[in-house]
Formats: structure tokens, C-alpha cells, sequence
């Protein structure tokens, strides 16, 4: 698939109904796809996602949304573990509620903050190619600058 995958795991007597919905969050509806832009990062970092049901009513499916990417592991977080609730509506999804993330190693927001400031003091013209207004890009082109970096800033900073 592109450099992404999702892999899901349906179990339980509705578990025909259960890989539809799944299928549908994972190609149109994913919250890692919701533009162009990510997608293409997504791809560049090698983004891979594993998403798992863990409950279906008749208008909501919650899932875990697991999420491994090379800036993940270059930063040391690990893999990401995000709950989603998704709110259906004549069979399409309506609405996404994140109920929480958690990271396998080291949490991702910290570890961003610190990966920003440095970049931006150490490496400023570098940083320039995917900081925007303290905020990583997350693009396609910005992938492999930001990788390379944060590769640099984990050697300097462990």
C-alpha cells in the first residue's frame, strides 16, 4: 500500500461488518490521511498502521490505532497507540473522538518541543525546510530533512 499499510483485526460474531468499517477508516477516514500532505509523509517516513477494534455498537466503532514511522524511532518514541471513537452515519463516518495516545517509549509531544528548539538553534537553515511557525511540516518533502535531523539531534542528545 504505498509505504503505509493497515492491518486489522476483526473478531466477534459481526465480524463481516466490523472489516467494512475498518476498511473505510483505514482508506477514507483514517485521522493520519485527512490531506494529501500527511499521506505523503506518512509514505516518506514509512508510515505503517495497525488499527484494532475493540468495540462496534450500531452508529460507533472504537479502535487503537497503532502507528510506527521512522521519526518515531529516530525520537524514540516508539510505536503510538491512539483510541479513536468513530460515530457512523448511514454507514459512513460522521465524526472522529481521540480519547487518548499513548507512546510506546517516550512521549512524542515532550520529545517534539525539545527536537524543535534544537533544530531551530542548532541547525536553523536545516530546520527551515520543515519548522514552520514552531510546528513540524509534515510533508512528503519535508520527510527526509527531518529525518536526517532528527537521526543527528538522538545521537547528540542520548
Amino acid at each position: 500500500m504505498d509505504g503505509t499499510s493497515a492491518v486489522r483485526e476483526v473478531k466477534g460474531a459481526n465480524a463481516t461488518e466490523c472489516a467494512d468499517v475498518c476498511d473505510a477508516i483505514a482508506t477514507d477516514h483514517a485521522p493520519h490521511h485527512a490531506n494529501e500532505k500527511m499521506y505523503e509523509f506518512d509514505k516518506a517516513s514509512h508510515g505503517h498502521f495497525e488499527y484494532r477494534i475493540l468495540e462496534t455498537t450500531k452508529d460507533s466503532v472504537t479502535v487503537d490505532v497503532y502507528e510506527a514511522n521512522d521519526l518515531f524511532e529516530a525520537l524514540g518514541c516508539g510505536v503510538r497507540r491512539q483510541r479513536t471513537t468513530f460515530t457512523l452515519r448511514d454507514g459512513k463516518v460522521k465524526e472522529m473522538n481521540v480519547t487518548s495516545i499513548l507512546d510506546a517509549r517516550k512521549p512524542f509531544a515532550e520529545v517534539r518541543k525539545a527536537f524543535i528548539a534544537w533544530a531551530e538553534k542548532e541547525r536553523p537553515a536545516e530546520a527551515a525546510k520543515f519548522i514552520e511557525k514552531g510546528r513540524l511540516r509534515m510533508t512528503g518533502s519535508a520527510a527526509a530533512p527531518m529525518l536526517a535531523l532528527a537521526k543527528e539531534w538522538a545521537k547528540q542528545t542520548n
